[in-house]
This record gives C-alpha cells, sequence and structure tokens, in this order.
C-alpha cells in the first residue's frame, strides 16, 4: 500500500503505543479481530445497536436510527465550510510574535492582539505533494497554526547520535514549514518530544531511553548539552524554501522546550531515573540546605521545583543568546497548584485537557482493544474541558492549550470546539490547538482500502466528521474574539507554602513517587472561571501589584497570610464562589446559582447548567447550543428544539455582518458519528472493543429551528455537504415572527442560509 501520510508519531502497525495523560504508556490494537456474531437489535436500546447472542458485543449496523452520511475531506473552495478566509497570508508578514502585555502580538503590529487555534501534525512518511495537501487542509478549516509535534523520533539521524537530523527528513519538515506558511499558518513546536537516545548520549543515564530524558534533560549535564545541540542544529539551519534559518522565520510561533516534562506526576513513572541519578542529587541537595523537613514529599516537590526552575533559566537563556525571540514555555500539562512556581518563569502558561481520555482496562498496559471511557457529557461534568486548566495561568501571561479534545468514540464530543473555544475566550486566552489532525494513511485518503476495517486513531479527527465541525465553532467564536473576556479578574495567591502536602494525600498512604503528583486546584476556584476571569499570582516581594486583579483569594494551604498592605483579600476555602460573595465581590444570586450547578458568565454570553446537561452561548455574530434530547433554547435571534438525543446546534455569520444584519449564515446540526460495525462491549458504551469499518453512520435526529426574519424579506435554507456543496433547499416556514425549518441529520448536518434584505427606503442589512 502507498504510504500516505503518517501524523503525530504513532507508527501504522498493528500495535500503537499512546501516551496517556497521566503519563504511562498503553498499547492499542489498531486492527482489532472478531469473529463474526449472529446478531439481533434489542428493543428500546436508545442506540438501536445489534446485540451479539451471548449479549456481551453491541454492535453499530444501518437502520432507521443509524445513517450512511458521505465524508469529504477536501473543502470546496468559496463554500459555507471554507474557512481561509480567516487567515492573513503568508506567516510572518508582521514579524515575529512576541509578548506585549500579557498578551501575543507581532513585533510589526503593537497593540493588535493575535490569536490561534489550530491541530497537530508530525512528519513519519509524509511526501510533498502531501504536505500541500495537508497545508491546504489546514487553511480551509480555518486554523491558523500547526503544532510540529512528534517530530523528532522522525528527524533524528537514524545513526547515532540522535542530535543529528537526518537529511530527508529535514527537507520534508522544511517544506511543511513552507507550505504552512504561504497559506498564513504559523508553525508552534516543541523541542523535545520522543526522540529516542541512543546508548551512551547520556553519560549519567548509559541506556536507550526515550520519555526519560524529559527528566535527564533538566538534571544531568549531558542531558542539557543533548538538548542544546538538537535544539540549535534544528533552528540554526537555514530552511532552503523559506531561505531563512527556522529561528529567523518570523512564521515560527511559540516554542515549548520539553513537552510534557511535568516534574511531580510524571516521576513516579520513571523510578529507575529516581534512584540511580535524581535521588543521589536530591540528597545532596537536602544535605546542603540541612532540610528538617517533617514530610519527605514537600523536601522533594521543593527539590524538583528548584532543579526545574534552574533548568529552564538555562535552557532560555541558550536559546535567547541563539536569537530566539519568540515565546517560550514547557511543563505543559496538569493543574497542580505548586507547577504555578515553574510556570511563573516561562513566558506563557502552557496545558493539555481532554474529555474522557480513553484508559486501559484494569489500568494495565493495553496490547489490544478494548479501550475504556466514562461516556459522559462535558455539560454534566461541569465543562470539565476546558475548566481544569482554567486555574493554571499566572495573571499577566498568555495561555495556550497547546493539545484538547473530547475524544472518539464519545457521543457528546460534537459540542468540545464550542465549548472550549467559548470558555477560553471568557478567560481571554490566547491559544488552542486540537490533538491532532490525523494518524495514519487511512485517515486522510478518500477511498483508501483500509485493513481489517480500521478507520482512525481515536485522537484523530480527519475522519471524524463531528469533530471537525465542532472545530468549525470554535474557530469562528474564539478567533473572531465574539465572547468578550470575563468582567472581573479573580485571582488566588500561590506561594511555596503550596509544597506541602494536604491532610488529605497524607490519609491516602500512597507511595512516595506517586505522592508527589497530588495537589490540584480546588474544584470550587477551578468552577470560578465558569462565571469570571481567574487565575494565579505568584507573589514576589513587593506582591504583584501591577495586576489590576478585582480580589486576591488567599488560601492558607497555598499562601498562608499575606501581609495586610496586600489589598483585596479574601480569605477562601473550598467554596470560593461563596466566599466572594460574602465578601461583596459577587451577587449571592450567582452563589446560589452556583450551588445548584448553574453558572451564568459575568458577560451575560454563556451559561451552563450542569443539571439538565445543557450549554448555551449568544454572542453578537453566534448562538450555540449543546445538551441532552428534548431541551429547547432561545438566543437573540434563534430558538431551536433538540431531537430525541443529545445535539449541538450552532448558527454563525459568514460575512463579517451581525446575525441581525448577515445575509450568510452557517449551522451546524451535530449528533454522532460512528464507523458502521463499531462494536462495545456494553450498551452504556464505555467499552470501546472494535473501529467498525466505512462508511460512517450518523445517529438519525431531527430538530426545528426558527430564525427571526428581521429587516429581511426573503430565507433560503440550503442542505449542505461534508465538502461545503449545497445539496438541496429545505422547505421553510415564513411567519411575522420568523422563518421555521426542521434540520434532519439523515439529510445533512451543515445548513447554509442565505437572507435577501428588504429594499425598503432607508434600509439595508448592513448599516
Amino acid at each position: 500500500m502507498k504510504n500516505n501520510m503518517f501524523l503525530c508519531g504513532f507508527k501504522p502497525s498493528l500495535r500503537q503505543s499512546i501516551r496517556l495523560l497521566g503519563g504511562g504508556v498503553f498499547f492499542l490494537a489498531l486492527v482489532c479481530g472478531c469473529s463474526r456474531v449472529s446478531s439481533t437489535t434489542e428493543a428500546g436500546d436508545p442506540y438501536a445497536f445489534a446485540r451479539s447472542g451471548d449479549g456481551k458485543i453491541y454492535r453499530v449496523q444501518r437502520n432507521e436510527h443509524w445513517q450512511p452520511i458521505t465524508h469529504h475531506y477536501d473543502v470546496e473552495p468559496g463554500s459555507i465550510l471554507d474557512f481561509s478566509i480567516l487567515l492573513d497570508p503568508p506567516a510572518g508578514k508582521y514579524g515575529k510574535l512576541i509578548v506585549r502585555n500579557g498578551h501575543f502580538e507581532f513585533q510589526g503590529r503593537p497593540g493588535t492582539r493575535v490569536k490561534f487555534y489550530g491541530n497537530q501534525v508530525g512528519l513519519e512518511g509524509i511526501t510533498k505533494p502531501e504536505c500541500e495537501k495537508l497545508a491546504e487542509r489546514f487553511a480551509r478549516m480555518g486554523y491558523n497554526n500547526a503544532r510540529i509535534h512528534v517530530y523528532d523520533q522522525d528527524l533524528a539521524s537514524k545513526t547515532p547520535p540522535s542530535t543529528d537530523l537526518d537529511p530527508e527528513q529535514l527537507d520534508i519538515l522544511d517544506y511543511l514549514f513552507y507550505c504552512m506558511k504561504e497559506r498564513g499558518i504559523y508553525l508552534s513546536i516543541d523541542l523535545y518530544v520522543a526522540r529516542v537516545l541512543t546508548d551512551g548520549e547520556i553519560v549519567e543515564f548509559p541506556r536507550k531511553m526515550q520519555h526519560e530524558f524529559k527528566f535527564l534533560a533538566h538534571f544531568t549535564e549531558s542531558g542539557h548539552e543533548n538538548w542544546k545541540k538538537f535544539s540549535g542544529n534544528l533552528l540554526n539551519h537555514v530552511n532552503p524554501y523559506t531561505k531563512l534559518a527556522w529561528k529567523d522565520d518570523p512564521a515560527l510561533g511559540t516554542i515549548s522546550l520539553i513537552n510534557e516534562d511535568t516534574p511531580y506526576h510524571q516521576m513516579s513513572m520513571f523510578p529507575l531515573v529516581w534512584e540511580t541519578v535524581l535521588r543521589p542529587l536530591y540528597l545532596k541537595w537536602a544535605e546542603q540546605r540541612g532540610s528538617k523537613a517533617v514530610d519527605q514529599t514537600e523536601d522533594i516537590r521543593r527539590f524538583l521545583t528548584e532543579g526545574f526552575i534552574n533548568s529552564y533559566k538555562r535552557k532560555m537563556r541558550f536559546l535567547r543568546e541563539l536569537g530566539i525571540q519568540q515565546p517560550l514555555s514547557g511543563v505543559s500539562f496538569m493543574n497542580h497548584v505548586y507547577l504555578s512556581l515553574i510556570r511563573d518563569h516561562l513566558d506563557f502558561v502552557d496545558d493539555h485537557c481532554y474529555y474522557d481520555h480513553p484508559v486501559a482496562v484494569d489500568n494495565g498496559p493495553m496490547v489490544s482493544a478494548p479501550l475504556k471511557y466514562r461516556m459522559k457529557l462535558n455539560e454534566q461534568d461541569f465543562a470539565s474541558l476546558p475548566r481544569v486548566s482554567i486555574a493554571c495561568r499566572i495573571v499577566g501571561k498568555p495561555v495556550s492549550l497547546s493539545e484538547f479534545g473530547q475524544v472518539y468514540p464519545n457521543a457528546y464530543r460534537s459540542s468540545s470546539g464550542m465549548i472550549t473555544a467559548g470558555y477560553a475566550a471568557l478567560q481571554d486566552w490566547d491559544s488552542l490547538h486540537r490533538l491532532k489532525y490525523a494518524s495514519t494513511p487511512y485517515d486522510l485518503d478518500e477511498g483508501v482500502k483500509v485493513p481489517n476495517g480500521y478507520t482512525g486513531n481515536v485522537f484523530a479527527i480527519a475522519n471524524d466528521p463531528m469533530a471537525l465541525l465542532s472545530d468549525k465553532a470554535g474557530i469562528l467564536l474564539f478567533l473572531r474574539n465574539e465572547v468578550k473576556p470575563g468582567k472581573n479578574l479573580f485571582a488566588m495567591a500561590v506561594t511555596d507554602k503550596s509544597l506541602e502536602p494536604l491532610a488529605a494525600e497524607k490519609a491516602e498512604k500512597l507511595e512516595l513517587l506517586f505522592r508527589l503528583g497530588k495537589g490540584s486546584y480546588p474544584e470550587g476556584f477551578q468552577n470560578l472561571g465558569l462565571i469570571s476571569r481567574v487565575g494565579t499570582i505568584v507573589p514576589d516581594q513587593p506582591l504583584k501589584t501591577q495586576v489590576p486583579y478585582t480580589a486576591l483569594l488567599v488560601d492558607d494551604r497555598f499562601s498562608g497570610p499575606l501581609p495586610a498592605s496586600v489589598l483585596r483579600q479574601v480569605p477562601c476555602d473550598d467554596d470560593p464562589i461563596r466566599s466572594l460573595a460574602q465578601h461583596g465581590y459577587l451577587p449571592n444570586t450567582v452563589a446560589d446559582q452556583a450551588a445548584q450547578g448553574i453558572f451564568a458568565s459575568d458577560q451575560g454570553q454563556m451559561k451552563l447548567d450542569t443539571r439538565k446537561g445543557s450549554f448555551e452561548i449568544v454572542t453578537e455574530m453566534a448562538e450555540g447550543f449543546s445538551g441532552q434530547g428534548g431541551l429547547s433554547w432561545a438566543g437573540q435571534m434563534a430558538k431551536v428544539t433538540n431531537g430525541k438525543g443529545y445535539a449541538t446546534f450552532f448558527l454563525g455569520t459568514m460575512d463579517g455582518r451581525s446575525l441581525e444584519k448577515s445575509g450568510r449564515l452557517l449551522l451546524l446540526y451535530l449528533t454522532d458519528v460512528l464507523a458502521e460495525g463499531t462494536q462495545f462491549g456494553n450498551a452504556e458504551r464505555t467499552l470501546y472493543v472494535n473501529h467498525g469499518q466505512l462508511p460512517h453512520l450518523i445517529r438519525a435526529d431531527q430538530g426545528t429551528i426558527m430564525i427571526k426574519n428581521g429587516d429581511f424579506q426573503n430565507t433560503e435554507v440550503w442542505a449542505v455537504d461534508l465538502a461545503g456543496r449545497r445539496i438541496r433547499k429545505v422547505e421553510t416556514h415564513r411567519q411575522n415572527s420568523g422563518t421555521t425549518f426542521t434540520v434532519a441529520t439523515t439529510t445533512a448536518c451543515v445548513y447554509e442560509i442565505l437572507r435577501t434584505p428588504s429594499m425598503r427606503t432607508g434600509d439595508r442589512a448592513d448599516k
């Protein structure tokens, strides 16, 4: 078979290693062999899956509840789904990306905010024609940033040392950079992700290694030098297509020094590194300090924190001396409170956040399916994506979520782009990247014959219409600045007191290396981020008084008492929303609603009802709703009645005007899509057994939409295919109040709405 394209580093073999959010590694059988089963449909099953005779396998098959849908990878130019109009090519035309006033800007456009919404791209198997195809697809999606991810294991020389670069792979990477740049797509990069080091490259740990390097690069001299050598070889290299060294190219946006090197949580994965390298260093450190810590957890956290801060300072200094001006970051996942002590020294905060990330059955290494899922609604889980990352921001620094996703086959993933972008905008964040675009050749070409029906890696979205269309909603909300940042900024003070283990941590009696990774931000503080802006302040001497916070939350567990001269202090515990209300910073009604699981943003544009499993967002240029079957919503422009099952509705303008005045609108109606023959081990879909095979099947449902007529004399609604082409006109019913029509996934999940303005004297749609 032709090796078309392989992205993000997973080899197209029968067994794939996938890194868990928690830092472990399991193996996923990409081709799951399943014996044929005689099946019957269980009456009353909400998904109408076929069930095997022994009742252990539920299989998706086409019927009145699941209908075929044709997926198209390439969007028709100029169509309603062509978002390339949002880009401003070529990338780099305004100079290098810098940090100014707490956000990203280009050097040549002072005072103009820059935001990114992108996806991931890797290297293995990609050819130059496919670089062009990939860049064009990114542009039509509306992505203005591509994160080069899991590329270094392929870029490294096939012969030692791994710091040398493979000329053939480097040429392809250079061309990919050029193709993206020409279309207005900036690049972000990690200087270490998964490069495999050979025996002897790290003298303090002389063996073949991979992810262990994330710690050895910080705590060993040869590790630091090895990181410098690879980074210098790449950044000093002159791209023959752009005619610029990577370090000098303004199309290179942000740089992560090392991907997911979070020290505390991942240390438990590498006990040999701890025992042979880090523990002797720690003992020497403790002796020099005369440490008398009662709890060794605090002591080791302090040792790791100081080591990471010093190492990051060295690495950042090296890059600056190299000529790098781009924003730099690291420690790119987990929401430990004490990670803020490290992030405070970086140019911007970067984190990774997932909802319903798959885990191994029985928590063991996975060598074959099934995968285990929670199969829950993000709306009922207090918008866990992106809520759990909200508190991580350091006030006064840009924020990037360089990996996010609500992972296939979660049945409720269609709202992930809308909800993530909505709250990221409320928090005034700067960059979002979904993980990931594609994994294998089978994800990227229509009509490619796949082995045993494999339809794609669960993280890849190129072959998942629900995630792709969800990103369309997210891109419009985030890049067009439609959601207003929260009116207030509620900050939490975090000092080195946060390194002390909490009482609950001590009670768990975990082994030492596992105990290091405890200490997340309290859920109450995270929930506050569903109402307004939140973040962390790491007090210096004197306190950063220039930060214009509304109130500073002081939790004895994380900071201890602060001087009385620090203004607007609010003592808080696990319910900061109530504490802020008691001190007059929030209305009591807000605290009362939060206690019931209802959160309205203080700008009045978003509402999350965890009891109903409902989310709504209403802006000047877009309205979106998601939730359970039978729910109804009303925005300023549209009224929506959902059908029988969970769905996402999104209405956005495509001509730059407000909803009230727009003559061209995009409407998305998203339910769920699975490959035919997808198998689950139970009716709840929490055991994912087999990937199935093409074609895609969409869950059949329908909803009712009413759009206000406003100053328009006619409204046309067109059903559109996944390439953006109009396929049929939808019947509408016009009344004085508005135009009503039915959307049905059996017809389409994308609609184009055209409105003709009234020609009355003095009236214009764009007035």
